[in-house]
């Protein structure tokens, strides 16, 4: 027979959610229906819920790992009483989340029903939305008097419910007791812990899906396991130590939030189509200036180059995109490896049982995961080769522009200076007047200056970004408003000399030269916002 029932109410929720933050506080609130007025004076832990500062302070020290109690309160028990109740609460933050559970256990003279229990807990919260928490369970606790082998203290005895029928009568038991339970599969679907309780999970979860998110549980032992029991199932030895049940459920909820949030995203087929796409055209282009290099083509495979190359390193690019399911890939394993270790389990895990069930999710999305990541690295592979190749392809055109324009330079600046050394080496006097060679050597200067500025612009081509930034990014326009401003002097002076007008008065240059700048200037800035 079945006796000493309680429930237990744990719910988990992630600390960054206002509103599943206000769900744990009401919940926390919702034990003053069960008179936890008082707080847990061996722990000196107060009752009231943490203001956000006090919240956030708790989580900081728990974020690299962790555990802490940080609120607890208690119904006083009442004295001279065989058997005691027990009405405690605890509100804790394990890495980062946060958590609260109740335990409600009625004494000798209260009434002993999981219907009822649950009952009032329900009605006193009414209208709960629990959508917004990582988890909420809720864990039917009793003890068993018959169905025991061979009691503690004897050889071999182990003080476990004991055979396969024995554990089938209680699952009938069990269907009866538990508000909405009925007679099904389910009933077979329990586990043996490694301390003797017996463990049932009435909603496993669907196959190729996340396990559940709110769990009902059912969790029994033999009556003179109580004490394990109670330290295995929720009962914290500690200020910095969950009981092990509790922080196998805080786990699953962080891995039940990560398999969610990753198979409601997982469809990546709109960026595997667009990369696609571009990789075709950016390889079809590639094709084309390959056997026609011309200028057009040339700016056209530029432009498509840096359009693959943003897919791959965007906010939702594919970079980002393999790097977060890795990330999601390790922080399930995480969980399962901390759940792992929070539950001793037998080496013969029995199949459909609860432990089973979440062990099974954790294979199927490892597996999905490894499958999405290595479909996502073969098109990196893709991508990532086409732009190399394109990319030497670029490189060498730029290459040979670049050579083609330094010879043109080179050839440009050889002339002029050749023949300004043969008309130094023959004494040749340029037949025009002295007013006129200011301007003109001027002119030429400027001009030497303007040239290699010029042919490093062009061989950058039009999709490169300027050279240089800051002060020295200017040099191109001051150089340019300087040309204009030399030509216009040099053109002034000339006309004045073929009208026979004489010398330019310096006002006159001046003005001639301003204006030339002026309209170089002008010219320059109608370009960049074209």
């Amino acid at each position: 027979m079945l006796h000493s029932r309680a429930l237990l109410v744990l719910a988990v929720a992630d600390p960054e959610d206002p509103r599943a933050v206000a769900a744990v506080r009401r919940l926390w609130e919702n034990c003053e229906s069960f008179a936890m007025h008082a707080p847990l004076a061996r722990w000196h832990l107060n009752a009231s819920f943490p203001t956000q500062q006090e919240l956030a302070e708790e989580l900081g020290h728990t974020r690299g790992g962790g555990t802490r109690l940080i609120r607890a309160r208690e119904r006083p028990r009442e004295p001279d009483v065989g058997r005691p109740s027990v009405h405690q609460a605890f509100l804790f933050v394990e890495h980062d989340a946060l958590g609260v559970m109740a335990m409600l256990a009625p004494g000798e003279d209260e009434t002993d029903s999981w219907a009822d229990l649950d009952r009032r807990w329900s009605e006193h919260l009414g209208q709960f939305p629990s959508e917004r928490l990582l988890g909420l369970h809720h864990i039917y606790t009793a003890l068993a008097d018959a169905l025991t082998s061979e009691p503690v203290g004897t050889p071999g005895g182990d003080s476990t419910l004991a055979s396969e029928d024995a554990v089938a009568a209680t699952a009938t038991l069990l269907a009866r007791d538990i508000p909405g339970l009925r007679d099904g599969p389910w009933q077979r679907r329990w586990q043996r812990t490694a301390q003797g309780a017996l463990v049932w999970h009435p909603e496993p979860g669907r196959q190729g899906r996340a396990p559940v998110r709110d769990r009902r549980i059912a969790a029994l032992a033999a009556t003179e396991a109580e004490g394990p029991l109670d330290q295995w199932l929720w009962q914290p030895p500690d200020r910095h130590t969950l009981a092990p049940f509790v922080r196998y459920l805080v786990h699953a909820g962080m891995m039940h939030r990560q398999m969610t949030v990753y198979l409601e995203g997982r469809n990546f087929g709109e960026l595997r189509l667009l990369l696609t796409t571009h990789c075709d055209q950016l390889t079809r282009l590639h094709r084309q200036f390959i056997e026609n290099e011309s200028s057009a083509l040339f700016e056209e495979l530029l432009r498509s180059q840096a359009l693959l190359k943003s897919l791959q390193v965007g906010e939702t690019g594919l970079v980002r995109t393999l790097t977060l399911r890795r990330s999601a890939l390790r922080t399930v394993e995480i969980a399962l490896h901390s759940m792992e270790e929070a539950v001793a389990l037998p080496a013969e895990v029995r199949p459909y049982s609860m432990f089973d069930a979440d062990r099974r999710a954790g294979t199927r999305f490892r597996r999905i995961v490894e499958d999405d990541c290595a479909y996502l690295s073969d098109v990196r592979e893709q991508v990532s080769e086409i732009v190399r190749i394109t990319e030497t392809t670029i490189v060498s055109r730029l290459n040979r522009r670049e050579q083609r324009l330094a010879l043109l330079q080179t050839a440009f600046l050889g002339a002029l200076l050749m023949g300004l050394a043969a008309v130094q080496a023959l004494t040749y006097h340029v037949p025009a007047p002295g007013y006129l060679q200011t301007p003109l050597i001027a002119f030429l200067s400027v001009l030497a200056l303007a040239v290699p500025l010029a042919a490093s612009r062009v061989a950058a081509g039009r999709a490169a970004p300027p050279p240089v930034s800051g002060p020295l990014a200017n040099v191109d326009a001051a150089v340019g408003i300087a040309l204009g401003a030399t030509s216009g002097w040099l053109l002034i002076t000339a006309l004045r000399m073929v009208t026979g007008a004489g010398p330019t008065p310096p006002w006159l240059s001046l003005v001639a030269a301003a204006a030339a700048a002026t309209a170089v200037a002008a010219a320059d800035r109608y370009r960049r916002r074209a």
